[in-house]
């Protein structure tokens, strides 16, 4: 009967340790899935503000894309409003980051410091059911004629050389203070300013009035050319009326094959005020390097060398913001 007493009592303290231990056990999950969860609803703990260039935009959003799933304690949050607010908000700290895509823009500006990301051609566009396509995409449009249509000297298609279509010419510019506008007005030796025509909002503002104007031409940075209702149109850089190969634009891939010599080339850039946050660093530093095989996905053109890039407002010898 002891013998008997001392097993059942054996058991029974089995029981309720193996009872205690499960209990431990099922604590300690709680513990953690409620610390997960603690975590989770806190969400990152670093955040940038990014803002500014149109032209820069679709590309700074793909980076952010695949940054954050790399780093899922960042957030990052990237609006537009053109060059003009992303420098100014720079400046004034209500950015981290600014977007540029006209370091002349940048020049201007004390303690701003401008870091060079992906380089972009400005294209000419025209709507695709404009009976000149044909003839323009042969002979292009020089650029002594793109200055004599934004300065207002040149208003009807057939004035423009190798077009014979006898129909009034729209022109469109940026209503905004834009990155994209000042390096096409640099190009055609202008001021934005100068650059008569109809005001559009960003790049997608531009090539929303040409696709539905059949007599329109307007610019655009790359990312938002080579789709939907336009045509790109090649341009005669040196007035010689003779389109070199680099001076066409059939595609993108031709585009990024010949940008070194593309008649209207230039950076694209982040704008930080002096030193960068640890965080800001980071990202531009990722964008620099390992980010730089997102460029082309966006039809911009890679940086030379990646990160040996330099934080310089002069892109090679040419400086292509001119």
């Amino acid at each position: 009967m002891k013998n008997k007493n001392r097993n059942k009592k054996g058991n029974e303290l089995k029981e309720r340790g193996i009872g205690t231990s499960t209990l431990i056990i099922v604590g300690v999950v709680a513990i953690v899935a409620i610390a997960g969860l603690f975590a989770l609803s806190l969400g990152p703990t670093k955040t940038l503000k990014i803002s500014g260039s149109t032209t820069v935009r679709p590309l700074a959003k793909v980076w952010r894309d695949h940054y954050i799933q790399e780093n899922s304690d960042m957030r990052i949050t990237i609006t537009g409003g053109g060059s003009g607010k992303g420098i100014s908000d720079a400046q004034t700290g209500l950015a981290d980051i600014g977007m540029s895509s006209s370091g002349s823009l940048i020049e201007g500006e004390s303690g701003l410091v401008g870091h060079v990301v992906a380089y972009d051609g400005i294209i000419i566009i025209v709507n695709k059911n404009n009976p000149a396509v044909d003839n323009l995409k042969k002979v292009g449009i020089s650029k002594s004629t793109l200055q004599k249509i934004y300065r207002d000297k040149i208003t009807n298609w057939n004035n423009i050389p190798g077009v014979n279509i006898n129909h009034q010419l729209n022109s469109y510019t940026r209503s905004d203070e834009s990155g994209t506008a000042e390096a096409f007005a640099n190009f055609l030796e202008m001021d934005q300013s100068e650059l008569k025509g109809p005001g559009q909002k960003g790049n997608p503002g531009i090539k929303v009035g040409v696709e539905s104007n059949q007599w329109a031409l307007g610019f655009v940075g790359s990312a938002y050319a080579f789709e939907g209702s336009i045509e790109e149109i090649p341009v005669d850089g040196n007035n010689d009326n003779t389109l070199e190969n680099y001076e066409r634009v059939e595609n993108y891939g031709h585009l990024k094959s010949h940008i070194e010599n593309y008649p209207i080339k230039r950076g694209l850039y982040f704008v930080t005020k002096g030193t960068p946050s640890e965080a800001a660093e980071q990202f531009i530093d990722w964008c620099k390097t390992e980010g730089q095989q997102y460029v082309g996905s966006v039809r911009y053109i890679p940086i030379p060398g990646g990160k040996e890039q330099t934080n310089s407002l002069t892109i090679g010898e040419n400086n292509p913001e001119k």
